[in-house]
């Protein structure tokens, strides 16, 4: 059973439920709030399923636990350890050979 989070938790806490369809993954990786819900809204649109955690760490666990992830979206400037270190982490762990892609950003 995968989770997701649906989208309807303007706090972007994770709201689980049952995912039975096959579109893609997207992990939002963002501390901000704000930024989360926008993102979040806006890919719903395009028909992937949404999953965010707050920080890299919280990514590098679910990236561990289960992954069925193929983009991350991840804020440059996170407590503990930025995008970028985040993108090195995941490269010594060797998931770019899984086809996983990730996309640092920084909010305004």
């Amino acid at each position: 059973m995968s989770t997701s989070n649906n989208g309807n938790d303007p706090k972007g806490k994770s709201v689980m439920t049952t995912i039975t369809n096959n579109s893609p993954w997207v992990l939002i990786v963002e501390n901000c709030q704000v930024d989360y819900f926008v993102t979040s809204y806006l890919l719903r649109g395009h028909n992937v399923q949404v999953i965010a955690v707050q920080g890299p760490l919280q990514a590098l666990e679910l990236l561990n636990a289960e992954h069925n992830v193929k983009l991350i979206l991840s804020n440059y400037w996170m407590p503990n350890m930025t995008g970028y270190d985040l993108l090195m982490e995941m490269k010594v762990l060797g998931w770019w050979s899984k086809g996983l892609h990730h996309k640092a950003y920084q909010a305004c």
